[in-house]
């Protein structure tokens, strides 16, 4: 892994600039960011364009550096205002012993356009796993829908603040999603300070659950796991799917990671295999077979406590639990479902 100087020159002179994706970009060198070398926050944003637009002038990557910082943290810009809020009500956020803020796009913009798709790609794809596994830092504080969308994998909804798990090589990082500071107007500046304040307290508090993903994509993907199912021979018959006389039930979730949503209904106890289906979640896709899921001591035990009087049960659990356990263990076992009755 590079020294963090190190990853801040390979993007100041990022080799990649001239490329047709990066038409948009000002004259000028990439900003990798700037701040400590050991963050506690990674603060993101989309793209330096619209704060100051002087960057052409400066050659060299330190001058560059505190340049980036007093356009970030000055007090005209929404920008600047939200990170003093944050280090009012936040302790151990100080800019720059404890923080380091960089953008998705590393080039300021011609007169402050939005970055193409194809901008953010490919900053996002050449730099992003390497920067984030060098600096390594506890948490990682996205600024608005577009930040939220490629480094958390969401889609954002209200304007709350959210946190989730994303992994990015082979570690985990808490992911804080913030709406932007721009939009003062709909949420007020320390507003969202205090609630990332509670979110860093207590991440799974403001984890990412029933908002999203959409129904829609729920539904889609619903639709992809029967097709599959289709293609081994089985035939969608009363919200299951058969073949012979083995019947298999798909529940998809948007609940996976340090805490994941696990239900069954009573009707499925004669069954063959429930799919718990965990990728709009980044999960992974398990067919548990319904006898080991129905003998497992919790399920019996609500089993006694409610009888055959309740159509169904659901809960979230964490990685640590019997039931977590049970279904992770079959991932990816479509072995099950191939073999003939």
């Amino acid at each position: 892994m590079l020294p963090s100087n190190a990853v801040e020159l390979k993007i100041f002179s990022c080799p990649l600039k001239m490329e047709t994706d990066c038409s948009q970009r000002l004259d000028c060198n990439p900003i990798p960011g700037a701040g400590s070398n050991q963050p506690k926050f990674l603060v993101v944003g989309l793209n330096p364009g619209v704060r100051g637009g002087v960057w052409c002038q400066y050659k060299s990557l330190n001058k560059l550096k505190r340049r980036y910082i007093q356009e970030c943290f000055a007090p005209q810009h929404e920008y600047g205002k939200f990170l003093r809020q944050l280090e009012d009500i936040i302790p151990e956020f100080r800019i720059p012993r404890t923080v380091y803020l960089t953008d998705i796009v590393k080039c300021p913009t011609i007169r402050n356009e939005t970055p193409s798709e194809s901008m953010v790609k490919k900053c996002h794809s050449t730099y992003w796993e390497n920067m984030v596994q060098t600096f390594n830092p506890d948490y990682i504080i996205g600024l608005g829908g577009k930040v939220t969308k490629v480094i958390g994998g969401f889609n954002r909804h209200g304007k709350g603040v959210l946190s989730n798990r994303i992994s990015i090589g082979n570690k985990s990082y808490w992911f804080i999603s913030v709406p932007h500071p721009r939009y003062k107007i709909v949420y007020q500046l320390r507003t969202i300070a205090i609630e990332i304040e509670a979110a860093l307290e207590d991440p799974e508090k403001c984890m990412v659950k029933k908002v999203l993903p959409s129904r829609e994509d729920t539904s889609r993907r619903r639709a992809e796991l029967e097709r599959q199912l289709s293609d081994l021979g089985y035939q969608k018959q009363n919200h299951g799917l058969i073949r012979g006389d083995r019947r298999v039930n798909v529940a998809v979730s948007k609940d996976y990671g340090v805490r994941t949503r696990i239900y069954w209904k009573e009707k499925w106890k004669d069954d063959f295999a429930v799919i718990y289906d965990y990728k709009l979640a980044n999960g992974p896709t398990c067919i548990v077979p319904i006898k080991a899921l129905f003998e497992t001591n919790y399920v019996k035990n609500k089993r006694k406590d409610y009888g055959e009087s309740k159509d169904w049960w659901s809960g979230v659990f964490p990685l640590n639990h019997e039931l977590t356990k049970l279904v992770l263990r079959y991932q990816n076992r479509w072995d099950m479902l191939e073999q003939l009755t």
